[in-house]
């Protein structure tokens, strides 16, 4: 019979049936909690915690997108080929 369903075009069309098609199962769901997770403050996370499970305790007030911030770049002169490094300081 799934063959029918499958390929209608190869096998034509499924016999005539007097009971129902039965209806697809949909997957379970499932819900998972971890304990004993360490939780930290919101403000300690940052790119440094990046590959660490955390729990983080706060509230979110406001969403916005990240920001890059820039901390060293390294500048080429066309004409010589010096490279000038520049430190920024807080990432401005």
């Amino acid at each position: 019979m799934y063959l029918y369903r499958a390929f209608p075009e190869k096998y034509g069309a499924p016999p005539p049936s007097s009971s129902p098609s039965p209806s697809p199962l949909s997957p379970p769901t499932f819900g998972v909690r971890f304990s004993d997770v360490p939780s930290v403050p919101i403000r300690t996370v940052a790119s440094s915690t990046q590959g660490n499970f955390l729990a983080i305790a706060g509230h979110v007030l406001k969403v916005s997108a990240p920001r890059v911030l820039c901390e060293k770049a390294d500048f080429e002169c066309a004409k010589c080929g010096y490279i000038d490094t520049k430190q920024f300081e807080g990432g401005k």
